[in-house]
């Protein structure tokens, strides 16, 4: 009898662990992934890209992502996160066919699209001093009121303007020092 409850026992932890198995599979294959777009057309984006695959965070790359491709059908966000990368570059925007009016008016409805649909926004500045200037400042003061966090090279802040831009909000900032550092980060401002 002893031995028939031990067995009814182990029975019914396997198959527990089973059902714990193949919901976390289910969960995982539910996984929404995160949007990476740029707000200036920079070619950063594609680094953050190659740090994604390296770090196995589930990604979809739309450089020029707009404010309806947010959501889906059932009105709720299709990503997880909204991981944007700003920085301005007139060859980039000129390849893209936009102006910079343009790209901070798609850029703009794009994150109040994120913010209505709750999502959380992380805003990333990784080409350092060599992407800072008027063409790109005015996309870093464009996108930075709408950030949940901020994930930047500490070189491309040595004038405090994420700090001054962000004075009063509770909104956190990494600084690494290359972009291979900002991996980690962004999984945890992710939540991985």
């Amino acid at each position: 009898m002893l031995v028939q409850r031990h067995a009814r026992s182990a029975c019914l932890v396997a198959m527990l662990a089973i059902l714990v198995i193949a919901c976390a599979s289910a969960f995982a294959a539910d996984a929404k992934p995160i949007l990476l777009t740029s707000i200036g057309q920079s070619a950063e984006a594609s680094m953050i890209k190659q740090l994604c695959v390296r770090g196995k965070i589930p990604f979809e790359l739309n450089a020029l992502a707009k404010a309806g491709e947010l959501a889906g059908g059932d009105k709720q966000p299709k990503y997880s996160a909204l991981v944007a990368i700003v920085g301005g570059s007139a060859k980039g925007l000129g390849a893209a066919g936009i102006n910079k009016e343009q790209e901070l008016e798609r850029s703009v409805a794009m994150l109040e699209k994120a913010r209505s649909l709750q999502m959380n926004i992380v805003i990333m500045h990784v080409g350092g001093l060599e992407r800072r200037g008027d063409l790109s400042d005015a996309f870093i003061r464009a996108a930075l009121p709408y950030a949940s966090q901020v994930i930047l090279v500490e070189a491309g802040d040595q004038d405090g303007l994420f700090e001054q831009v962000l004075a009063g909000k509770r909104v956190p900032i990494t600084k690494v020092t290359r972009i291979s550092e900002t991996l980690e980060p962004l999984r945890t401002a992710l939540g991985l």
